[in-house]
């Protein structure tokens, strides 16, 4: 594998982003312009749109930004290669801990947090964004109360958040090694959101990686352990990802099925916040031209949306975090996310975990990724017709069967 540094260039409208990126040498490349069995597209397959490239640190493939200004991906991937880390976590271990539990203060913000001998532990709150922007969203509570209960030893797992996406990527952040899944102490995580039990995709998850439900124990009181032991997390939402997590989460797959078929993975039976217009339009087209299956991944267990996507050889839909899942799949995959804007750096930094071409296309006609990303909950419309005309050519492109 070859290593070139080089600064974004452009080459009539096709744009390589990035400091350093990898170059497959000749002897892993087919006659097919296979790398590790991933074909690499051309510019040809997006016709007359503007298409940047930006290559994967540490997994196969590559990342194609269809329709994305190159000003806008460059400022907003500039010096990408330092988020990612394949150094395993560091671990220790901290005595005499006391947990208050952690209230809502605000969006993302809460009080209360870890202490040891009564000084606030920051360095276990949860944190967001990268060196100068990065932003601390735990603070501490004006009072230590005195422990309900007592561990003499267990896990730290953080933030026992209760949305899917939030859960893949900032709540398992902390048990993503070899240390964490192998032992039989606790896990303890705050539960600022009051779950009186762990919801079915999240038993289903830790199932998934090895981690016994009996192990999972909340704080909701306050809390005294002994010895609490710490891992430093794996991923940081619009942060960074340490790829060494990649055996453990994807540690249960068996022998890899025959790969074949396009899944479209809806949003519009989900109870979400923000609305993808057009949706349904786009589904019924798929559907009628046999161009896909349409998967509804909030219907299945997540066992069945991992093995829902190692059969599939080429995954679509809006962005949203259903593709975060990607991240538990073994084997090379195709992905392409319609997106209203740039998409969200935390899945560029997904992609470090995943196999396969990630595609991330301009498909919104209501809104101008110039102005910046559009508000989490205003609905945005699909340009149904372009998002029919992108998956057939890739569906032609990658030969799927």
């Amino acid at each position: 594998m070859r290593i070139f540094s080089c600064a974004i260039f452009s080459a009539g409208a096709h744009h390589i982003i990035g400091k350093s990126f990898r170059f497959a040498g000749s002897e892993s490349l087919d006659r097919g312009g296979r790398v590790s069995g991933i074909r690499l597209f051309s510019r040809c397959d997006f016709e007359c749109d503007d298409v940047s490239e930006m290559p994967k640190s540490r997994s196969k493939g590559t990342r194609k930004f269809v329709g994305f200004p190159e000003s806008i991906l460059k400022s907003r991937f500039e010096q990408f290669d330092q988020r990612v880390s394949d150094v395993p976590p560091e671990i220790r271990s901290i005595k005499d801990v006391h947990l208050e539990p952690l209230v809502v203060k605000g969006q993302g913000q809460f009080t209360g947090g870890a202490y040891c001998r009564g000084e606030f532990l920051a360095e276990l709150s949860l944190r967001r964004g990268w060196r100068a922007r990065e932003t601390q969203h735990v603070t501490g509570t004006g009072a230590i109360h005195k422990p309900e209960s007592k561990l003499e030893t267990a896990w730290f797992g953080g933030i026992l958040h209760r949305h899917f996406g939030h859960f893949l990527l900032e709540t398992l952040a902390r048990v993503q090694s070899r240390e964490v899944v192998r032992s039989a102490e606790p896990i303890i995580f705050f539960n600022p959101f009051g779950l009186s039990r762990l919801k079915p995709f999240m038993e289903g998850v830790f199932h998934h990686l090895g981690i016994s439900i009996d192990r999972i124990s909340f704080c909701s009181t306050p809390l005294d352990i002994g010895i609490l032991q710490v891992q430093k997390p794996t991923f940081q939402l619009n942060g960074f990802v340490n790829v060494s997590s990649r055996s453990i989460l994807k540690q249960a797959a068996r022998a890899v099925p025959p790969r074949s078929g396009i899944i479209y993975l809806s949003r519009s039976k989900a109870k979400l916040p923000r609305r993808v217009l057009e949706e349904e339009q786009l589904e019924k087209q798929l559907e009628a031209s046999a161009l896909a299956q349409v998967t509804y991944p909030e219907r299945l267990s997540f066992a069945e949306q991992v093995a829902c996507l190692r059969k599939s050889a080429l995954v679509t839909g809006c962005e949203g975090s259903a593709f975060h899942t990607l991240m538990f799949v073994d084997g090379t995959r195709t992905s392409v996310m319609f997106c209203p804007n740039v998409p969200n750096l935390s899945f560029v930094l997904c992609d470090e975990l995943i196999d396969g071409d990630a595609i991330y296309v301009h498909c919104g006609l209501d809104h101008d990724c110039r102005l910046g990303p559009s508000p989490r909950i205003t609905p945005w419309a699909l340009d149904v017709q372009r998002a029919v005309d992108l998956i057939g050519r890739i569906s032609r492109s990658t030969q799927l069967q």
